[in-house]
């Protein structure tokens, strides 16, 4: 925190010591609470930096809790909308990680959620109102921000993004996938799955491969028997 505090210390420098503390904190103490109140007292510092915004939501869904993963999601939406000047690479990261966290959790509520009823815990009536409301959740994630994301890659070759990028990308078309099959939109999730079989490399596709068949056998359980 010297470095930090020290009025002195170039701004990348500050930059990097927090990155490195934070990292310190989660993987060698275990304290992701601590790393994520370090994030949060240089706020105002770091605000509208990629590299300290991608670093402190990523450390925000390693936590456990359920807050910790709508902070995540918070930190992207929030940085969205001051409309930073990103280079394509560093939007399709955080679109991608946008994509898949939002994704994640709408899809696990909505898993508890059929778990509660079946334990009998909530009411019908509770039932169809939550629902009803993650339904729309879900509508809201197809279009954006996991159909914009599918729409920016539709023209581009993924093979030429960085390793970091093309995999944070290809995470949020895999829940893209899931989250068009929620929605009664199997045109586009075979769409998705039909691109990256056809121009990625083996090692890349075996989830997609799982999502079309998945998509099959909705499609036509018969011939599955």
């Amino acid at each position: 925190r010297y470095i930090l505090n020290r009025e002195k210390t170039p701004y990348e420098i500050k930059r990097t010591a927090l990155l490195n503390f934070a990292q310190y904190l989660i993987s060698h103490k275990g304290k992701v609470q601590k790393a994520l109140k370090l994030y949060q007292d240089y706020f105002q510092l770091f605000r509208k930096d990629s590299v300290y915004i991608a670093n402190y939501s990523s450390s925000a869904w390693i936590d456990t809790s359920i807050d910790s993963k709508y902070l995540a999601i918070q930190i992207i939406q929030d940085y969205f909308t001051t409309k930073p000047k990103l280079d394509q690479e560093t939007y399709l990261e955080l679109l991608g990680m946008l994509t898949t966290y939002k994704s994640i959790v709408v899809v696990s509520e909505r898993d508890d959620l059929k778990s509660v009823l079946r334990f009998r815990e909530i009411t019908k009536e509770q039932y169809k109102l939550t629902y009803k409301e993650q339904k729309e959740r879900i509508k809201d994630i197809f279009k954006y921000p996991a159909g914009h994301l599918f729409n920016i890659i539709k023209e581009v070759d993924l093979m030429t993004l960085t390793p970091s990028c093309r995999n944070l990308v290809l995470d949020g078309l895999t829940h893209f996938v899931e989250i068009a099959i929620r929605n009664n939109r199997r045109d586009i999730g075979k769409l998705v799955c039909q691109k990256i079989i056809e121009e990625m490399p083996q090692n890349y596709r075996n989830p997609f491969i799982y999502k079309l068949n998945k998509i099959a056998f909705i499609e036509n359980p018969e011939s599955f028997d």
